[in-house]
């Protein structure tokens, strides 16, 4: 049961039909993993530690820069050279005692990224480089935990649901698109806000993925375009039989 303190705090979350009790109870009960405390995981840290999420892990191995600052907007002029992971595990003990936070203070990588997929409930990738994007995919299919797939690069942003038998992200791209083929945040830039947008949306399909265990975004490829005219689209992928991770062994290529 959730005694009467918790019961007050998550209050507007439990008054919603799709959570109500029940869902504030699995969102408690939950253990989401966090890849990335940059401009994508800065949003999505803080509603899931609003939301009551009880178990959070977080892992980066990266320092804060002056060049951060425009987006991720937990850290302040004094937390520049600090580490990423133990300013955002700070925030969340300050904020909410009810969550248990972990944090690795290292890259993802093949040796590690099996033992720490398969201890979570759900896998937020807000990671950016695509080396990392292609590894937690291939785990989490292969370890079956659903996977939210995130990138922000300039005004433009893409999320991407990843789910036991439905198509992944590669199915979208077959293989690391060659370096230069996708522009990164160092040559195109990065808007603040559109990280903090598409963070948001990743924390909301968080929270309903928690509490509902499948939601139906998992055929979809959703595009912010934040040019003016501001442009949302959702783009429907299909499951390629052939994929060289998500189909069935025997269907995959050579």
């Amino acid at each position: 049961m959730i005694n009467i303190n918790k019961f007050t705090r998550y209050q507007k979350n439990i008054l919603i039909n799709q959570i109500d009790l029940k869902g504030q109870k699995r969102l408690l009960e939950s253990k989401v993993l966090i890849v990335g405390c940059g401009g994508l995981g800065h949003p999505v840290i803080q509603y899931l530690t609003g939301a009551g999420v009880g178990n959070i892990t977080l892992c980066d191995d990266d320092y804060v820069q002056l060049t951060n600052l425009n987006r991720q907007i937990l850290f302040a002029m004094s937390d520049i050279d600090k580490s990423k992971v133990a300013l955002a595990k700070s925030y969340i003990n300050k904020h909410n005692q009810d969550i248990s936070v972990s944090v690795i203070d290292q890259r993802i990588t093949s040796i590690n990224c099996s033992e720490l997929i398969v201890s979570h409930d759900l896998i937020i990738d807000c990671s950016d480089n695509l080396n990392t994007k292609f590894l937690l995919n291939d785990i989490c299919i292969r370890e079956n935990k659903p996977l939210i797939h995130a990138a922000v690069s300039g005004s433009d942003g893409r999320i991407m649901v990843i789910e036991q038998n439905g198509p992944c992200l590669r199915c979208v791209f077959d293989d690391i698109p060659p370096e230069g083929a996708i522009p990164s945040c160092q040559d195109s830039g990065v808007l603040g806000a559109s990280c903090g947008v598409v963070g948001s949306y990743m924390a909301l399909i968080a929270i309903y993925l928690l509490v509902k265990n499948k939601i139906k975004q998992n055929d979809k490829l959703i595009l912010f375009q934040f040019d003016l005219p501001i442009l949302v689209t959702e783009m429907k992928i299909e499951k390629n039989e052939e994929c060289s991770s998500c189909s069935p062994k025997e269907e995959v290529r050579g």
